[in-house]
C-alpha cells in the first residue's frame, strides 16, 4: 500500500511537541464537538458569568486529543486569542493535592503558554511559581496562589481557559473541600473558564450534594462510526475506504479513535483485507501497549480486569468472581472502581448488571497470547467477519470455486454489460452461438444475472445444460455449473417451483460427473437452494431436511465456505420466517449449533437469528454487532421478499 498522504497521528499525546498546524490538519474527526466547545467558548467571551464543560469518555475516545485541538483554535482565531488564553494541565496531575495545588500548577503551565507570545512575562510567572513552590502550604498560600493567577488574567485583559484531564482522579485525590472551593470559583470568577475531562461520570457531578452537581456542560464522546473510522483511517494511511470495508475494524476497535490510529499505524504497509490476516502482527507489535494497561492495574484490580478479559463477553459480578476465585463482594467494588477508571463498561442497567471489558481489542489480545495454538475463536471470528463484509461477497467466492488456474477468466463481468441485456432475448441462438467460444462466460454472466435472476427461467437453464453442462470439457461445465448455482437460488426466492428441483437434480448430476467433493460451496448451494424452493412452496418439514444436509456437508475450512454457508442462511432465513412455522425457523438454529466446532464459526449468525427468535443471548461484543448487522439485513430480506409475495398474489 502507498503512504502517500500519511500524516503522523500522535496516538497517546496529541499535541506534545507538534505546531498548532499539524494538530489542525490531524483532526479529523470530533468535529461536531469541537463546534460546541468552540461556541461555548465564543458565548463566554463577554459574558459576566461563565459556562463550564465536561468531556465524558473511556480512555482513547480522543479526550486530550480534542482539548489540544481546542487550544489550537483558541491561539489560531483572532476572536478567540483576542479574548482568552489556554491553560492546558498535564494528563496525569499527580501534584494537586489541594487547591493551592491546583493553582499552581495553572501558574506553571500558564507560563509554558506564554513563552511564545511574551517571554518576559513568561519568566516573570516561573520566578513566582518557584517562590511560591517553596512556601509553607496554609489558607494564606492557597488565597496567594489563586491570586498569582487573577493578576496575570487581568493584566493579560483575557480570560484564562483552564484545562484540566481527569477531573474524576483529582476529586478523588484532593477531597471533598477541593471540590467546592473550585465550585465557587467556577461560579463566581468570570475571568476562569475550566474544561474539564473524566472517563466516566463521577459521583461528584451526579449527587445534589456533591460539588459539581449541575455546574458542567457535560459532552459524551461516543464511540466513532464507520465513516468517522474511514475518515481517521484516510488521515493516517492515505488509502480510502468505504463504510462496509471498514467496519470490521470499527467493530474490533469498538470505534476508539486511539485503537483506530493503533491500528492504522500498523496497516500502512499492508491492504485493510490483508490487516485481518495479521491480526497476530499486530498484537505482537504492540505488546508493549497491552502490557502497560495491565501494568497500569495493580492487586485485585488486575486479577478482576483479567478475569473479565478472559470471559470475552457481558458478565455479572458473580461470574467474574468465580473466574477471579475472589469473593463477589470485593469483586462488586473493584468493578465499580474499574468503570470509574474508564476501562470497564456497564452493558446494561438491569439486576444484575452485566460488566465488559471497553478496550475491545485487549481481549483479542490476551486470547492469542494465552492461547499459543493462536487463538481458534479468534480467527473463527475474524474469517467470518471477512466473509460478511468482504466486497461483493454474494459473488467473489464462486469464481474462487470454480476458476480453472490453467484457464483464468478470460471475459469480465463489465464486457459482458456491454454485450448481453438481461432479458428473454438471452436464450436466442445468435447469442449462444455467439459466446461458444468464450467458456467461462455463464461464470461472468452468474456475476450480473445476480441482480435481476427474474430474467431467466428454467428452459434458460435447460438450454445451459443442454449444450454445455451434460458433455465437452470440464471447465466449460464447471462454468455452466457456476452460471446455474449462482442464478437459480436467486431465481428461487422470486418464483419458487417443482421444475427448480428438478434443475436441481441435475446439477447434481454434473457435480457428481464432475467429481466435485460433496462438502465443497457448490454442494452447499445445491441443497440451500432446494431448502429455498421447498419453503417457498409449502413443504417445510423437506426443506427443514435440507437445512440439516446442508449443514452436514459444511466444514468450516476457511472464508470461502463460511461465505458460502452465511449467503445460503440469508437467503433461507426470510423466506422461512414468512412462509414457515417458528418451530421451522427454530430448527435452523437448532441445526446450526448442533456441532461445537462448526457452531463457533458461524457464531454472529447464530447469535442473530436467535435474537431474532427473541431469546436472550450473551456473546462477545464484536460478534453481537455482526449479529445486529445481521439481523437488519435479515429483516430487509424479509420486507422484500413479503413485496414480491404480495406482487405474487
Amino acid at each position: 500500500m502507498s503512504n502517500a498522504g500519511k500524516r503522523v497521528v500522535r496516538k497517546f499525546n496529541p499535541g506534545m511537541l507538534q505546531s498548532d498546524a499539524e494538530l489542525i490538519r490531524q483532526f479529523v474527526v470530533r468535529e461536531s464537538e469541537l463546534t460546541i466547545l468552540l461556541r461555548l467558548l465564543r458565548d463566554n467571551i463577554d459574558s459576566p458569568s461563565c459556562q463550564h464543560a465536561l468531556l465524558v469518555g473511556p480512555r482513547g475516545r480522543g479526550k486530550t486529543m480534542l482539548l489540544a485541538r481546542v487550544a489550537a483554535e483558541i491561539r489560531a482565531a483572532s476572536d478567540l486569542s483576542d479574548a482568552l488564553v489556554p491553560v492546558r494541565l498535564m494528563e496525569e496531575s499527580y501534584e494537586v493535592f489541594n487547591l493551592g495545588d491546583f493553582w499552581l500548577e495553572v501558574l506553571f503551565h500558564l507560563a509554558v503558554e506564554l513563552k511564545g507570545p511574551d517571554p518576559d512575562l513568561s519568566l516573570e510567572l516561573r520566578e513566582t511559581h518557584a517562590d511560591l513552590a517553596t512556601r509553607v502550604q496554609g489558607p494564606e498560600w492557597e488565597e496567594q496562589t489563586f491570586a498569582a493567577v487573577l493578576e496575570t488574567a487581568d493584566l493579560l485583559g483575557k480570560k484564562l481557559v483552564v484545562m484540566v484531564e481527569n477531573m474524576h482522579d483529582i476529586c478523588r485525590q484532593a477531597g471533598k473541600h477541593f471540590g467546592w472551593k473550585l465550585r465557587k470559583v467556577m461560579q463566581m470568577e468570570p475571568s476562569i473558564v475550566l474544561i474539564g475531562s473524566a472517563t466516566s461520570r463521577f459521583e461528584a457531578m451526579d449527587d445534589a450534594r456533591e460539588p459539581f452537581f449541575d455546574i458542567f456542560r457535560t459532552l459524551n464522546l461516543e464511540p466513532l462510526d464507520a465513516a468517522e473510522c474511514a475518515k481517521l483511517w484516510k488521515a493516517i494511511t492515505g488509502e480510502s475506504v468505504g463504510k462496509r470495508q471498514i467496519r470490521p475494524l470499527q467493530i474490533l476497535t469498538g470505534g476508539s479513535p486511539r485503537l483506530v490510529a493503533v491500528v492504522a499505524d500498523f496497516a500502512t504497509r499492508r491492504s485493510l483485507a490483508r490487516l485481518m490476516d495479521d491480526l497476530a502482527d499486530l498484537v505482537d507489535e504492540h505488546t508493549d501497549y497491552f502490557r502497560s494497561q495491565l501494568g497500569a492495574l495493580t492487586g485485585n484490580k488486575r486479577r478482576v480486569y483479567v478475569a473479565l478479559v478472559d470471559l470475552w463477553r457481558p458478565s455479572s459480578a458473580g461470574e467474574v468472581a468465580r473466574r477471579a476465585r475472589l469473593d463477589i463482594r470485593a469483586v462488586s467494588t473493584v468493578l465499580g472502581r474499574l468503570v470509574d477508571d474508564g476501562v470497564v463498561e456497564i452493558v446494561n442497567n438491569g439486576t444484575p448488571g452485566r460488566y465488559a471489558v471497553l478496550e475491545r481489542l485487549m481481549c483479542i489480545y490476551y486470547k492469542l497470547r494465552r492461547q499459543r495454538d493462536g487463538g481458534t475463536v479468534v480467527r473463527q471470528v475474524i474469517d467470518f467477519m471477512r466473509a460478511y463484509y468482504g466486497e461483493e461477497r454474494a459473488t467473489e467466492w464462486l469464481g474462487e470455486v470454480f476458476r480453472d488456474p490453467a484457464q483464468p477468466v478470460a471475459v469480465r463481468a463489465e464486457a459482458l454489460r456491454e454485450k448481453i441485456t438481461l432479458t428473454a432475448g438471452l436464450a436466442g441462438d445468435d447469442q449462444w452461438t455467439r459466446f461458444v467460444e468464450e467458456p467461462r462466460f455463464l461464470e461472468e454472466i452468474a456475476k450480473v444475472a445476480m441482480d435481476r435472476p427474474e430474467t431467466f427461467d428454467v428452459a434458460v437453464y435447460d438450454r445451459i445444460f443442454a449444450q454445455w453442462g451434460v458433455e465437452g470439457r470440464p471447465e466449460v461445465r464447471r462454468a455452466a455449473v457456476a452460471g446455474v448455482l449462482a442464478t437459480i437460488g436467486a431465481h428461487a426466492v422470486r418464483n419458487p417451483s417443482s421444475d427448480i428441483l428438478a434443475v436441481c437434480d441435475s446439477v447434481e448430476r454434473v457435480l457428481r460427473d464432475l467429481g466435485v467433493e460433496e462438502d465443497g460451496p457448490p454442494k452447499l448451494m445445491l441443497t440451500a437452494t432446494r431448502a429455498i424452493t421447498l419453503f417457498g412452496i409449502g413443504r417445510e418439514r423437506a426443506a427443514a431436511n435440507e437445512v440439516s444436509a446442508m449443514y452436514e456437508a459444511y466444514r468450516p475450512s476457511g472464508e470461502v465456505t463460511v461465505t458460502a454457508v452465511l449467503e445460503n442462511v440469508l437467503s433461507i432465513v426470510p423466506i422461512a420466517a414468512v412462509k414457515a412455522t417458528k418451530e421451522a425457523q427454530r430448527r435452523i438454529v437448532d441445526v446450526l449449533s448442533s456441532d461445537e466446532g462448526k457452531a463457533w464459526s458461524l457464531l454472529p449468525l447464530i447469535v442473530a437469528l436467535r435474537i431474532r427468535l427473541g431469546d436472550a443471548v450473551r456473546a462477545p461484543a464484536e460478534v453481537m454487532e455482526v449479529a445486529h448487522d445481521l439481523v437488519r439485513e435479515i429483516q430487509k430480506r424479509e420486507r422484500t421478499y413479503r413485496a414480491w409475495e404480495a406482487e405474487r398474489l
